[in-house]
């Protein structure tokens, strides 16, 4: 069985170990930088996560299945997806995927925002996140081996009302085609019945010059 959910204050340590877990093996397919390092293990720690929140500025996700977690995301308040990481034997396995829906519908649903943004490095691991809808941010000033990316998300009611709009559309186009189609048969009837109702008449003429009718 596969859930995913906010994580409580005793799965923060959990979460920190799968993190580290998932970096350490991302680090064995691409070079990070000295500084890159240094500062995820200054940001990914217990103190610093349960910190952050409880002030209300962060948002834990993990994906459990039966009792084990299997991968841990995290989000900030103003949208800010800061933690994306997969257990490396669970990878490939759409948890990703799963943390990032579920993030970007919390942010949408529960924290009211219109986008979600993250910072991917190194940048060939952007592709993943092109195919689910972000974008390139341009920043003016880019930083070597990063790119900034964003997603829009649309609030509930808006899809709704674009989808009730779809449906009307496609409805309208629907009965409009079947009127269409009905007067054509309509008046292809009515043609095809005077039609015949002339070639009898002019059949009755001819006979009747020819005196097969009789008065």
């Amino acid at each position: 069985m596969t859930e995913v959910r906010l994580l409580c204050g005793q799965e923060i340590q959990w979460a920190v170990s799968v993190a580290r877990e998932a970096y350490l093996d991302a680090m064995l397919l691409y070079i990070r930088p000295k500084e890159e390092t240094e500062q995820f293990y200054r940001d990914v720690t217990p103190a610093v996560l349960w910190q952050q929140r409880s002030v209300g500025d962060l948002f834990l996700w993990g994906v459990f299945i039966d009792v084990e977690m299997c991968a841990v995301g995290a989000i900030q308040r103003d949208g800010r997806i800061t933690m994306l990481y997969v257990r490396p034997d669970c990878q490939r396995c759409g948890m990703g995927l799963l943390l990032l829906n579920s993030m970007r519908e919390y942010a949408v649903q529960t924290l009211g925002l219109s986008k979600v943004t993250i910072t991917v490095t190194p940048v060939t691991l952007a592709a993943y996140f092109y195919k689910r809808g972000f974008t390139v941010v341009s920043q003016g000033m880019e930083v070597p081996g990063r790119v900034a990316l964003e997603c829009p998300l649309y609030l509930p009611d808006a899809e709704d009302a674009n989808a009730k709009k779809a449906v009307s559309v496609k409805l309208i186009l629907a009965l409009t085609v079947a009127v269409i189609i009905l007067s054509i048969l309509v008046i292809g009837g009515i043609t095809l019945y005077h039609l015949s109702q002339e070639g009898m008449y002019h059949k009755w003429n001819q006979m009747k010059l020819m005196g097969v009718v009789q008065r």
